[in-house]
């Protein structure tokens, strides 16, 4: 039967639609019905759980659309599968999938395929784009700490070459001398990259400078 405030009633029942039996639709020969007839009634809805698989929603978004997209008595062609119970949130993926449609990949591969790419864009694409900047620092770190270690031993040489007074006695000297040695004995045990031997080659001409300048104080030259 008709319903004279169908319209009325979905307005206050959401959940509800106005549907309209559009006259000689069932039999056009023989006008069935006579006349447009007012219904109402409940949109079927499909709910998932929160942790179904984003290709799992595509595919039943895909299936939906294969068999309810035909028009039909009370809808048009496309016009489901489509959001029209606002009880429930609209999952993200689906939102997408009303927006543009299918996936790419999903039309035209084998939905395992489909599935390893839609994994491949949105894990390892996105993991790459963190990890490449951090590759790229990676040798930046390494050539400070290099230059760390040349610059510590540099600034070791320095101190004792201030400690060196302008006159030593013998014992004095040796005393000097076996600090130089410890410092001669972490630069040789240093692994150092070739593009750094200049930095390297440098640091032991200042230790044998160092050397005579000891020597000079004890009054051997």
């Amino acid at each position: 039967m008709s319903i004279d405030q169908a319209e009325a009633i979905t307005r206050k029942l959401p959940y509800l639609h106005h549907l309209v039996l559009p006259r000689g639709v069932i039999d056009l020969e023989k006008n069935i019905p006579t006349q447009d007839v007012d219904l109402i009634g409940p949109t079927a809805t499909l709910l998932i759980k929160d942790n179904l698989h984003p290709a799992l929603i595509y595919l039943l978004l895909k299936v939906a659309s294969q068999v309810h997209g035909e028009s039909e008595i009370f809808e048009k062609k496309g016009e489901f599968p489509e959001n029209k119970d606002y009880q429930f949130a609209l999952n993200d993926d689906a939102k997408e999938f009303y927006k543009s449609g299918t996936p790419f990949w999903h039309r035209y591969l084998p939905f395992w395929i489909a599935t390893l790419v839609q994994r491949f864009i949105f894990l390892v694409i996105p993991t790459i784009a963190v990890v490449l900047p951090v590759l790229r620092l990676i040798p930046q770190f390494q050539q400070w700490q290099i230059k760390n270690k040349i610059y510590k031993c540099y600034g070791e040489l320095k101190v004792l070459e201030n400690e060196i007074p302008l006159t030593a006695t013998h014992a004095e000297a040796q005393i000097f001398f076996k600090r130089l040695d410890e410092i001669e004995q972490k630069v040789r045990n240093m692994k150092i990259p070739l593009q750094h031997s200049e930095s390297l080659y440098g640091l032991r001409s200042n230790i044998q400078f160092v050397k005579t300048r000891i020597n000079l104080s004890e009054g051997t030259p």
